[in-house]
């Protein structure tokens, strides 16, 4: 299977017209995957076999916002993604933020990022992506932002700023999109000589293989954590049914006996169930059971007097 991924910040006002555009073609050339779009640009995934992406490449270039939209390949026996999603949103990235993304920071190719560890320059590099992405892997040196979602990536950012006075500071992120947000951001705030890694981790990893990177790379595909070198991304990897996590931790559900994988952050708070219906059901049941007893014991009591 041929996946794509790609992103464009350009002004959409057809929003609604271009969603079923998208969808239908995609839907009569079986490809599957998730687009997202809104007024501030488009960003997304896909995967079929070849010629239905070539198709597909040559479909958006013909819409005269994305005639220059640039797709990163890398390929993979099984496609990353079961269905075809297209939906509207207030941001492609959920930042809440205000910055000018005309001043996003300067693009760093791949290979000028090798360069940089090799001259032993002192660089700051921040992985702007969230926690537990950075865990599943990240670049040499590279600093961790203590974020679960990326609207608290400016808060967590700014206690950097002092460590990166006087310096170079590369951004990256898994496909750039992230990033150009980031970066315009920081530009405005304060940070001075912001670069961002061109096209992201899977850029670097098409390029320059596993290079800097250390461990691998969550994906918010089926595939969930892969190998950022292409030649290496047939393995399968396991992710919680919550979070999305990658894990491997098999469990049973104690409602419906359904085998799960769910990480060990999320299992507590599920109560050992497979989902919130399960959890919920078993909860509405607990709730009958304690209310016939306490009912019960209220009728003994009433009898024995």
């Amino acid at each position: 299977m041929d996946n794509i991924t790609f992103y464009k910040f350009v002004e959409i006002n057809n929003l609604d017209e271009l969603k079923e555009t998208i969808l239908d073609f995609c839907i009569k050339n079986e490809i599957k995957g998730k687009i997202l779009i809104a007024k501030e640009g488009i960003s997304g995934y896909c995967s079929g076999n070849e010629n239905a992406t070539k198709d597909f490449k040559a479909f958006m270039h013909k819409i005269e916002q994305f005639k220059d939209l640039w797709f990163k390949h890398n390929k993979t026996e099984k496609e990353n993604s079961k269905k075809m999603l297209v939906k509207i949103r207030n941001e492609i990235i959920t930042f809440k933020q205000d910055y000018d993304i005309t001043k996003t920071g300067k693009y760093l190719k791949p290979e000028d990022l090798d360069k940089l560890y090799e001259s032993n320059e002192d660089f700051l590099i921040i992985d702007t992506r969230n926690d537990y992405e950075y865990e599943q892997g990240h670049f040499k040196n590279a600093v961790k932002i203590n974020s679960r979602e990326f609207t608290q990536f400016p808060e967590e950012v700014l206690k950097l700023k002092e460590q990166a006075k006087g310096k170079k500071v590369v951004t990256y992120c898994t496909g750039g999109v992230r990033c150009e947000k980031a970066t315009a951001w920081m530009n405005e705030n304060g940070f001075d000589d912001v670069y961002q890694l061109d096209g992201g981790v899977i850029n670097y990893g098409i390029e320059r293989g596993q290079g800097n990177w250390e461990g691998k790379c969550f994906v918010f595909d089926d595939r969930g954590a892969i190998e950022i070198d292409p030649k290496k991304q047939d393995i399968k990897y396991s992710q919680c049914s919550i979070c999305f996590v990658p894990c491997e931790n098999n469990q049973t559900c104690r409602v419906c006996n359904k085998e799960y994988l769910m990480c060990v952050d999320c299992d507590p708070l599920m109560e050992n169930t497979c989902s919130k219906f399960c959890r919920n059901l078993e909860k509405m049941k607990e709730e009958k059971i304690k209310s016939n007893k306490e009912y019960q014991e209220l009728k003994a009591r009433e009898a024995s007097n």
